[in-house]
């Protein structure tokens, strides 16, 4: 009986020992985490930010210098990318002036875009200073920003062209009722055709039709008793 009481003894305290020593491992697996787990995340994040950071780098390693506007799109998804980060990853980009440089020329780029279509329709107005391409010439320039217009280099053709046409006739620049003087020359009775009807010197008139597009495009009457009274040209008159 004392033999089996011993044994007995024995392995209750096998069984006891055994239960202490499974709590003491979970106990010192739960310290464990409690203390290397926020070491550890803390490391991970710093890593995954310069990994993003290094990718930035790499897509603004990609814009090519000097700068070209077929590589605006790049460069406007490359922003998005930077400016869609975290604040820590933006600090570790290395190479943000890069593509601030880029932005900067591109910018640029599309201001004397704007420019050269403003130069090239002035450049292409005629000696006739039709009224509706000044017009357009004027309000395309009126719709640059103050840095556009300072790369239009031919803006005083324009200038002189709108004083000049102050004074000539053109086949677009009157309208019925405006007065201007006939300089002499001759009257026809049509717009069309070129039977002269008279030959009269000066005289001061009022537009009384319009035929813009016909061979003598204005017809006129004398209010000065001057003797004019039908179609007349262009070079034969003048704004008052």
């Amino acid at each position: 009986m004392a033999e089996k009481s011993n044994r007995l003894i024995h392995i209750v305290g096998l069984v006891l020992a055994l239960g202490l020593s499974f709590c003491f491992l979970f106990a010192l697996r739960d310290a464990d985490k409690s203390i290397t787990m926020p070491l550890i995340k803390p490391q991970q994040e710093a890593d995954e930010n310069l990994l993003q950071a290094q990718k930035i780098d790499e897509l603004i390693g990609t814009i090519i210098f000097p700068i070209t506007l077929d590589q605006k799109e790049n460069v406007l998804l490359i922003r998005e990318q930077y400016d869609n980060a975290d604040d820590v990853v933006k600090q570790k980009v290395t190479t943000l002036k890069q593509l601030e440089e880029a932005e900067k020329q591109i910018s640029l780029l599309e201001d004397k875009e704007q420019a050269k279509k403003v130069i090239d329709m002035i450049n292409g107005l005629t000696d006739d200073y039709e009224y509706l391409s000044l017009r357009a010439a004027r309000e395309a320039y009126e719709n640059l920003n103050e840095q556009q217009k300072s790369y239009v280099t031919n803006l005083f053709i324009l200038e002189n062209a709108e004083k000049e046409i102050q004074t000539i006739v053109t086949k677009d620049n009157l309208k019925i009722g405006d007065t201007v003087v006939f300089n002499g020359g001759n009257v026809y009775y049509s717009s069309y055709n070129t039977y002269v009807a008279n030959r009269v010197g000066y005289s001061l008139c009022r537009v009384t039709n319009i035929a813009a597009n016909n061979l003598h495009p204005y017809h006129l009457v004398s209010i000065d008793g001057g003797g004019v009274y039908g179609w007349v040209d262009i070079v034969d008159m003048s704004r008052e």
